[in-house]
């Protein structure tokens, strides 16, 4: 393999923020720390970046198109309410389907959630992955920990690893990171301005290959830098052209 390109995007670039709240029962219990954790996110991006609210319990509902005007993105915040079922992987493969790829503006996706999926029949795990994997859009997630206040039972254990293993490899496969929701307490805006901050220094890193394989075949990429306290998020593989 050969570096081609190496360069960076300009750090006054508008941002594109689709910011996807779960509302489905699991997260309910949650309410509070959710809303005002979202709420904060809004307060952190800059007047010039643009705020898509979107919401997802039995399907996924757009309530706010992309704006500016924070005030409008906070009061449908508050406003938010729950209902029944959790198509986390329908609502991930068909936010893409809302425009958010056609601008210039660096985009990225938002995720609340505690990652349990019961009633998606459109999609499922890997091919929810799949439709991420061909955008250059990164999913940073918020995991709200909603285990231990739900009946601890075999079945909600192994729905609830489930659910962590799939935003993990969200994450991975876009380009993103998570952090936890019940371990910010009150010193949530310590961590609020990274999203801003890593979102604005991208890094585009081009290189050729003689290696063949099948066209829509993953391919693993590792990216390592020789640099202490530096922290890295790259995707971990690719689809092959």
């Amino acid at each position: 393999e050969e570096v081609s390109d190496f360069s960076m995007e300009n750090k006054e670039t508008s941002l594109n923020i689709v910011l996807l709240l779960d509302t489905s029962p699991s997260t309910e219990v949650k309410i509070k720390e959710l809303k005002n954790y979202a709420v904060k996110l809004v307060e952190n991006f800059e007047p010039q970046d643009k705020i898509m609210l979107a919401e997802f319990n039995q399907e996924l509902k757009i309530k706010t198109p992309f704006t500016n005007d924070k005030n409008t993105v906070i009061t449908n915040i508050k406003k938010t309410k729950f209902d029944n079922g959790t198509s986390l992987y329908e609502a991930v493969e068909q936010i893409f389907d809302e425009g958010i790829n056609n601008s210039q503006a660096r985009t990225a996706i938002i995720l609340i959630s505690d990652g349990v999926d019961t009633t998606s029949r459109k999609s499922d795990y890997a091919r929810s992955l799949e439709k991420v994997e061909k955008y250059e859009i990164p999913f940073f997630v918020v995991y709200v920990n909603t285990f231990t206040d739900q009946q601890t039972i075999a079945s909600n254990k192994q729905e609830y690893q489930i659910g962590l293993d799939y935003l993990t490899d969200l994450t991975s496969l876009s380009g993103g990171r998570a952090v936890l929701l019940k371990d910010l307490g009150n010193d949530q805006n310590v961590v609020l301005p990274k999203f801003a901050q890593e979102l604005r220094s991208k890094y585009y890193l081009k290189f050729t290959t003689s290696a063949i394989g099948e066209s829509g075949k993953r391919k693993q990429i590792k990216v390592r830098v020789n640099r202490p306290d530096l922290l890295l998020i790259a995707k971990g593989s690719y689809i092959s052209n």
